[in-house]
């Protein structure tokens, strides 16, 4: 059967799960650009290790300058402020105020990289929700149409009113599932950032204590 004859005896219900999905993959492409226009979409912080070797070499400026602040890149952006902290705080670990304003920046890339997947996650839980709800609404409208044709049960008719009440199930887990295995990929892609963010700020530090 065709997806307009579906949607159609889905009712309302399957129209909302559809506008559903439609945002959801709006989300989905919107992140995709996002993280590909940042360097996160796959593993490319090659630069770290440049820029931990320039450090040590004495060239913090030309790595500051050159390798981390013409990149949109998140740890890029971390690291620079760890360099820039490094310059005007003897000890960032023993200064209370550089921390926080190195985690606070931390913390700011990582939010904008989760902007949007709430929605998403949204969509997620709330499509299967929705599709059971078309489901228990479609199986009502059926026994009421039973129940109206007394002992006269036209069969035909209450397997009808059931499969048409099942289409907004099967339309909901269709929509819900890719967009959960969508939220937990970009989910990871975020926890592999944050883990490469802390070891590149790490080795940052170390590296300006050996160069000072």
């Amino acid at each position: 059967m065709e997806v307009e004859a579906l949607i159609s005896k889905g009712g309302p219900i399957a129209i909302i799960l559809l506008a559903l999905s439609i945002y959801g993959l709006a989300i989905l492409l919107l992140k995709l650009y996002h993280f590909l226009t940042r360097g996160v979409l796959f593993s490319s912080a090659n630069f770290v290790s440049l820029t931990i070797e320039q450090i040590e070499r004495g060239q913090v400026e030309l790595a500051s300058t050159k390798l981390l602040k013409k990149r949109r890149n998140p740890i890029a952006a971390v690291m620079a402020k760890s360099i820039q902290l490094c310059d005007t705080t003897s000890s960032i670990d023993e200064n209370s105020a550089a921390k926080e304003e190195l985690e606070s920046e931390g913390r700011a890339q990582l939010e904008h990289l989760t902007s949007y997947i709430r929605g998403l996650d949204a969509v997620a839980h709330l499509s299967p929700l929705l599709g059971l709800l078309g489901t228990v609404l479609g199986m009502i409208q059926a026994f009421m149409q039973l129940e109206a044709a007394g002992v006269q049960v036209d069969v035909a008719l209450l397997a009808g009113g059931i499969w048409e009440a099942l289409v907004t199930t099967a339309f909901g887990l269709a929509v819900a599932i890719p967009a959960l295995a969508a939220v937990n990929w970009l989910e990871g892609i975020v926890e592999r950032v944050r883990q490469d963010m802390g070891d590149a700020v790490t080795r940052t530090l170390s590296a300006m204590r050996r160069a000072g």
